[in-house]
């Protein structure tokens, strides 16, 4: 059992060594900083998600609003979860901290490494938002994926802490996803 644990830790390793020395240019040098941090940009956070909020609300109404309000609290438990609960338990070190060569392309984090929150809150959005509005499958699937890699390529994630991130906001996604359909659910009048 120590083997398979030490054969993952090694392509763990490895693979962070490729993703954040080896397959690099400076095209991703230059955006992966700032896609790792697109939260962080003022023209997303006040103009792009906002505007698309109000418009998907603008066209599908209440139906709209309570996906919206269902999405934050799926995204407030996915991070509080991976956060509070697993962050704590696992205690894992980020690479710079854990004795690995790093290449950093972003501030240092501190804190724990395993999972990573951005990858965990970028899947639960993007599975709940691709279940509720198909359409935005593609899109939003596309942005968590390249999310997820900017957090091992600015050397700030093992691959292992993006992957479980994901695999944990796919859980949430799908949950809240399930919740708001029985939420959305007819009720059955009172048979009178």
């Amino acid at each position: 059992m120590l083997s398979v644990f030490q054969s993952l830790r090694g392509a763990d390793h490895w693979l962070f060594h490729q993703v954040n020395q080896v397959w690099t240019c400076s095209f991703l040098d230059k955006t992966m900083p700032v896609v790792t941090d697109l939260h962080k940009v003022r023209l997303v956070a006040f103009g792009v998600v906002p505007a698309a909020l109000a418009y998907w609300v603008y066209r599908r109404g209440w139906a709209a609003a309570k996906a919206i309000l269902t999405l934050v609290l799926v995204i407030g438990l996915t991070d509080s979860v991976a956060h509070r609960i697993i962050k704590p338990y696992f205690h894992r070190a980020r690479p710079q901290k854990a004795g690995v060569e790093t290449v950093l392309r972003t501030q240092p984090m501190y804190g724990m490494s395993f999972p990573s929150n951005h990858a965990a809150n970028c899947f639960a959005g993007a599975t709940f938002l691709s279940l509720v509005e198909p359409a935005t499958a593609p899109w939003v699937f596309g942005l968590a994926v390249v999310v997820a890699y900017s957090r091992v390529y600015v050397g700030v994630h093992f691959p292992l802490d993006v992957t479980s991130g994901a695999l944990l906001g796919l859980a949430f996604g799908l949950a809240g996803a399930f919740f708001l359909r029985r939420l959305s659910k007819p009720r059955c009048p009172p048979a009178g």
